[in-house]
């Protein structure tokens, strides 16, 4: 099933070469996995597949990732530790942490963020060349109805679904407040019955069934000292990255800076 559906895609490849990445189609060729993901994806329905391989390496193509770099986003991205691989689960899975408390749903931010997310999926998924290969954890504690955003959380399930797939062990929903259980139920109404086998919800009583406390961040009552705020070498301020990446004029970029303003390590 693997060879035919790598060979009808490499096909395809050499008719239409400038929409995909030479890189992706170098996995194509070399990683079974990387063709198998989608047989899975689309119930052993080989047609199916072509089309979500095919789909998935021209998506790759037009959302950036031939210039994909850390330094493509702004370092306050990364300070304000909203959005971050850490260390592994306790059967030796990385891990993807999302904090609501720290994330404001702002339109002028939207495509920023997803594609942030996104960055950071690859990162994941690029440590693990095999199904079910790492998890996530979106954190609810301390947030409010202006911090849930179940909008990426769909666009991450998307995402998995036709992108990624086969990729993910679990998604946990740490510390869900009362009050958002309601909006919660209705989201889930939107995920496709297989997507739902994925999430778990989780609080501080159980979360170490998952994840080991030493493995866990200070802010889910870890003991893990490595710093999830790391800025990486040569990353840019918002307003440098502004205009070039993001297209924001000097009042959105501060408008985004008041929001994120008390989550900066230094203030």
């Amino acid at each position: 099933m693997v060879e035919s559906v790598r060979k009808r895609f490499l096909a395809e490849y050499e008719r239409d070469k400038q929409s995909y990445i030479e890189k992706d189609v170098e996995r194509v060729r070399k990683q079974d996995f990387t063709v198998r993901r989608y047989i899975y994806g689309a119930k052993l329905n080989l047609d199916e597949a072509f089309e979500m391989l095919k789909n998935a390496l021209r998506w790759r193509k037009e959302i950036g990732f031939e210039g994909a770099h850390p330094t493509r986003f702004p370092l306050e991205f990364y300070k304000v530790g909203c959005l971050f691989p850490y260390e592994n689960d306790n059967d030796g899975y990385p891990v993807l942490y999302c904090r609501f408390k720290v994330h404001k749903k702002l339109q002028i931010l939207q495509d920023a963020v997803k594609k942030f997310l996104v960055f950071n999926m690859e990162i994941m998924d690029t440590k693990l060349y095999k199904e079910r290969s790492w998890g996530v954890v979106f954190d609810a504690s301390g947030s409010s109805l202006s911090n849930v955003d179940f909008d990426l959380l769909l666009y991450l399930i998307k995402a998995v679904k036709y992108y990624y797939p086969w990729c993910l062990r679990y998604i946990i929903v740490y510390e869900l407040p009362w009050f958002l259980e309601p909006a919660w139920k209705v989201a889930m109404l939107m995920v496709p019955e297989e997507g739902r086998r994925l999430f778990l919800l989780r609080n501080k009583n159980n979360i170490t069934e998952v994840i080991k406390r030493e493995n866990l961040p200070d802010f889910m009552g870890g003991s893990c000292a490595r710093n999830y705020r790391e800025v990486p070498e040569g990353a840019r301020s918002a307003e440098e990255v502004a205009a070039i990446e993001m297209g924001l004029n000097q009042e959105e970029v501060e408008k985004i800076r008041s929001h994120y303003k008390e989550f900066l390590p230094d203030n």
